[in-house]
């Protein structure tokens, strides 16, 4: 197995490949990128990579986040809802399949702070 990003994380499956965010040693944003099996990668977008992560409407989504695609973790239902969960504030988000808002589910946080590192 080839190594292909010592810094490399919050990876979303795509097809016959994956995307991923890349940084260096000392946290610094190198971009996102497209791994594909055939061992190519390609740099995209932080639209493509967004889109890819949280449907078409992310643009709404990630308002709640401060706009950071990255961090936060993200499932996509097969009714076309998302759930987000960003591990800063603990709370889990429900989208539905137009982007909206569903709830905001804060149980985790009643406790002290218990982290969510992902869905």
């Amino acid at each position: 197995m080839k190594l292909i990003s010592k810094y490399g994380w919050s990876i979303v499956p795509q097809g016959n490949s994956f995307l991923y965010y890349d940084m260096n040693s000392k946290g610094e944003e190198i971009g996102y990128f497209r791994y594909s099996f055939d061992n190519s990668i390609v740099k995209i977008d932080k639209d493509t990579y967004s889109e890819c992560k949280y449907g078409k409407g992310y643009k709404n989504i990630l308002k709640y986040f401060e706009n950071d695609a990255v961090v936060p973790s993200s499932i996509m239902c097969g009714d076309g809802t998302v759930i987000v969960t960003e591990f800063k504030d603990s709370y889990i988000h429900m989208f539905d399949r137009n982007d909206n808002l569903i709830w905001i589910n804060e149980s985790m946080n009643q406790w002290g702070h218990i982290t969510i590192y992902t869905v």
